[in-house]
């Protein structure tokens, strides 16, 4: 592994719920290092039915498309990989459905992004993808996506739709339409972007794999994945942490703000610098790249506002 970064959320107990789709990536194959997607179910109450449809045959031999139904109790966990001996086998649009909430961690084993791409020295760069994943019930119908600062690569992002006929746009321009667990896929991420939906969305923001040597900015960045959380769960106040460790050298929050609130944008009680903040086409809102020093950091803002916590660092 050569350049790597991390982003990481978790969800209150009392943001559960009984429906979700999980985003993951495709099984990696280069060398003999197969690894999957995979996601894991966390259960908080005794006695939860859950129905697992997959999108992929599981590394069990488990096929896609039939439901099958586990029952467990409080404080179990079931894991579930897709097939290692298959490039092509990809869980994303996997559907969980319970009686109770439940929690869903999703992502990858252990990935390259795209699939077999190599550092200019023919190395594998891969990493883990994990997210814990909001229900379907929180969803909304729109994102804006801001690239990662200083990735070499372009970012790679897909659109989960969560219903039946659902049309996506991307910066105004109708993509297609797609049906409930599939998704639309932007290959290499130009520029901020935003993306609009006809019904409920789920947006995964990939890094790409590291090209190049030890030094950035040729090597900076590896596979990660962030969720892109609607305008409609955006809120006014974050406690966000940059974790403590040198082996991160960048360390970045990217905030999406109403442009009218610009000026009241705070963090850790000092306002920020209105000059930070671009306009994003075709919106009210506008976006800043801001480098954070590592620790704790409070946001706040006079309307609602939304983060996304990153670090990039040699070999972590």
């Amino acid at each position: 592994k050569k350049y790597s970064s991390d982003a990481f959320m978790a969800l209150p107990v009392n943001v559960l719920g009984t429906e979700y789709r999980t985003m993951n990536y495709n099984t990696s194959l280069p060398g003999q290092d197969h690894t999957p997607g995979d996601f894991v179910i966390v259960v908080v109450q005794d006695s939860t039915n859950v129905t697992i449809t997959l999108r992929a045959v599981s590394s069990q031999g488990t096929p896609a498309n039939i439901p099958q139904t586990v029952r467990m109790n409080k404080g179990d966990t079931y894991l579930v990989e897709g097939s290692t001996d298959d490039g092509s086998n990809d869980l994303t649009g996997t559907l969980i459905e319970s009686d109770y909430p439940v929690a869903v961690l999703s992502g990858h084993r252990r990935t390259e992004i795209p699939q077999n791409a190599l550092n200019d020295d023919g190395t594998v760069s891969r990493d883990i993808l994990v997210e814990q994943l909001p229900p379907v019930s929180a969803w909304g119908d729109s994102a804006l996506v801001v690239p990662y600062a200083t990735s070499a690569r372009p970012d790679l992002v897909r659109v989960l739709c969560a219903e039946d006929g659902t049309d996506i746009s991307v910066n105004g321009a109708p993509v297609g339409t797609f049906n409930a667990g599939n998704f639309y896929e932007i290959t290499q991420l130009q520029g901020v972007t935003s993306i609009q939906a006809s019904k409920p969305i789920e947006v995964g923001q990939y890094m790409h794999t590291s090209k190049g040597g030890l030094n950035p900015p040729t090597a900076y960045g590896d596979p990660a994945l962030a969720l892109v959380f609607p305008v409609e769960q955006f809120t006014n106040a974050y406690t966000i942490v940059s974790i403590v460790n040198d082996a991160y050298s960048g360390n970045f929050v990217n905030i999406v703000a109403d442009t009218s609130s610009i000026g009241s944008m705070m963090i850790n009680g000092a306002p920020m610098n209105a000059g930070e903040f671009t306009p994003i086409p075709n919106s009210r809102f506008a976006y800043a790249q801001h480098t954070l020093v590592q620790g704790t950091h409070n946001i706040t803002g006079a309307k609602p506002f939304g983060v996304t916590v990153y670090a990039l660092g040699p070999v972590d």
